[in-house]
């Protein structure tokens, strides 16, 4: 019996083992197929061309969104302008997850140091001896 049929945990017969180059999972999602967010972040990436003021203006269409609903909240729309606001708080909330290198390592970098005091007295302390 060669090593290849052994069958136990993580070793299922060789009979029912997924042939080679073919899918474990034949009807799964198709290759290139996105999901709804990504499609989103394409469109909003995506640049268009406004003119303001009598000027063409390039800018992303997301930017665009934001803008509208900046001018709409000026003239008063009320459902605009609350919208914004939480974009905005959305916004700054995900920006509070996320955490600075500097953040990240500061820790570390007082642990160093720390360790760092130890030795400095363990060898002066060698040194003495």
């Amino acid at each position: 019996m060669s090593s290849d049929d052994l069958v136990g945990p993580g070793r299922p017969p060789r009979h029912s083992r997924f042939r080679k180059g073919q899918s474990g999972n034949p009807s799964g999602r198709p290759r290139g197929s996105m999901n709804l967010q990504t499609i989103i972040d394409r469109e909003f990436r995506r640049v268009i061309t406004i003119t303001e003021g009598g000027r063409s203006r390039r800018l992303t269409k997301q930017e665009a969104l934001i803008m509208t609903l900046v001018h709409l909240g000026l003239k008063g729309n009320h459902r605009a302008t609350e919208l914004l606001f939480r974009i905005m708080a959305a916004a700054r909330a995900n920006d509070a997850d996320k955490i600075s290198d500097e953040e990240a390592i500061a820790p570390d970098r007082d642990t160093l140091r720390r360790i760092k005091q130890r030795l400095d007295r363990i060898v002066s302390q060698e040194k003495r001896s």
